[in-house]
């Protein structure tokens, strides 16, 4: 099967379905945690509970424990199995990394700078904000990696 464009998000789901043999389902509530649900053709279920946080106070060590600490208590959890962290340029990255790393309980993290964020129906582009996402599975096992030598020419694009 080659390449190809998703035009609908059900389509999206349906191909992840036949590429994992899964069937996804997301719940939201208006709090903003949101789970993960798998359930194979076994009937077995699996969980992921997951919170997003976001700051836009412009000192770094406020920012990033104030994200982190509204991810985690959206998801109700102490420490997470991962971090995904997205902040924009204004701030120091190193004493904003710190912060969440801090905030997390050094749970592996993952993330970037950029000129905005864009989470819970919120947008911004200031050079003050920072997002941070908590997921925590007993199913699943989060990791993170770094690879060298790889080469786009290599791949075709997805879409």
């Amino acid at each position: 099967m080659g390449p190809r464009r998703v035009r609908h998000p059900e389509e999206a789901w349906y191909l992840l379905d036949l590429v994992v043999d899964r069937m996804l389902k997301f719940i939201h509530n208006d709090k903003g945690t949101v789970k993960l649900t798998a359930q194979t053709r076994k009937f077995n279920i699996m969980t992921i509970q997951a919170g997003v946080g976001m700051s836009a106070n412009r000192n770094p060590k406020i920012a990033g424990k104030e994200a982190a600490r509204k991810a985690l208590d959206v998801a109700k959890l102490e420490r997470p199995d991962f971090v995904f962290l997205f902040a924009t340029v204004g701030y120091p990255q190193k004493e904003i990394l710190n912060a969440v790393r801090q905030a997390t309980a050094q749970a592996p993290l993952c993330g970037c700078s950029g000129e905005g964020i864009i989470a819970q129906n919120i947008t911004d582009e200031s050079n003050f904000s920072v997002a941070v996402m908590v997921p925590k599975s007993d199913d699943l096992k989060f990791f993170h990696g770094l690879s060298a030598g790889l080469s786009l020419a290599k791949y075709p694009p997805l879409l």
